[in-house]
């Protein structure tokens, strides 16, 4: 299936398929759905344990973003956008 007809929670199930066949099962990394706004989605990925490959989890989270933005501006369009962060012991990192 491809990533742009998924829904947030389809998303979700994805990366933590993907993140437990890298090794990282769910008491060290967690994968959240949350509603942000009328009709975006934001899912947090969140890095337990400090051992854990940061950029690993970062590169295999990112695949699964979606946000339209208007090729003009460069703004982000209401709706219909899938973010993604990656949350760890240290803080935000960003992606």
């Amino acid at each position: 299936m491809t990533t742009s007809i998924m829904t947030a929670k389809e998303r979700a199930v994805a990366i933590r398929a993907e993140l437990k066949a890298a090794g990282f099962n769910a008491r060290r990394v967690s994968v959240s759905v949350a509603h942000c706004g009328m009709t975006d989605d934001a899912i947090t990925v969140r890095v337990r344990d400090a051992s854990v490959d940061v950029p690993a989890v970062v590169t295999i989270a990112r695949k699964y973003r979606q946000v339209d933005t208007c090729s003009i501006t460069g703004e982000i369009q209401t709706g219909g956008n899938t973010f993604v962060k990656v949350l760890s012991v240290e803080g935000f990192i960003r992606g």
